[in-house]
């Protein structure tokens, strides 16, 4: 069941350039990382791709927040080895997470688990002032695209879908998605291949849409 009182609360604190640079983050993140593992054979550039993408997407996504006035921290959970980034706004946290399929669950960390069991907060306080003393939690999803093996070194690069996602409380699943590929086809109309024609990039953006490439 959507919650659009949700997105309006995090729309009120997450600028709406903002949101633009982080679709711009997804697209230039993964591009890099494709570019960067371009010099080694296929079966390693696979494998060391989703590492480098993360680290440019991470790096961005502060310099995103800080072009818009927005407070970033790194932090790291005690005896884990993954530094992330937390943007906050307002009562808005945002992480950035990897999902194999357009909004597919995430994988579990003590701190998104302790994130999302306050989102319940805020679904409970519908029609009231939201709870105080517990954030809002927004996860920037990008998952990659699949294409037919001819296709995946021209268009590997792209990603499969760019959502900001309001887990459930248990992370099972989103309560509600902000799809931020056909909120910004200005920036999708930038990073597609130029040579693509209109009925590409619909056809691109479609896929993008929940559903997995096939």
């Amino acid at each position: 069941m959507a919650h659009p009182e949700l997105e309006a609360l995090a729309l009120r604190h997450l600028p709406e350039r903002f949101l633009r640079a982080l679709t711009e983050v997804a697209f230039l993140a993964r591009r890099t990382a494709w570019e960067e593992c371009a010099s080694f054979a296929n079966p390693e550039a696979q494998n060391l791709r989703p590492y480098v993408c993360r680290a440019h997407l991470e790096g961005s996504i502060r310099g995103a927040a800080e072009r818009n006035g927005l407070e970033s921290r790194v932090l790291k959970e005690p005896g884990q080895p993954w530094n992330h980034t937390e943007v906050v706004s307002g009562p808005i946290v945002l992480t950035a997470a990897s999902v194999p399929t357009p909004l597919a669950p995430v994988d579990r960390a003590e701190y998104r688990e302790g994130y999302a069991r306050s989102n319940q907060l805020y679904l409970e306080s519908l029609g009231q002032e939201p709870p105080g003393d517990a954030p809002l939690y927004v996860l920037f999803l990008h998952s990659r695209s699949l294409w037919p093996e001819d296709d995946q070194a021209k268009f590997g690069h792209l990603p499969g879908s760019v959502h900001l996602a309001f887990p459930a409380s248990d992370l099972g699943g989103y309560v509600h998605d902000i799809n931020l590929i056909d909120r910004f086809p200005e920036v999708v109309k930038k990073y597609v291949p130029q040579d693509w024609d209109s009925e590409a990039v619909v056809r691109y953006v479609a896929q993008a849409r929940k559903t997995a490439f096939k």
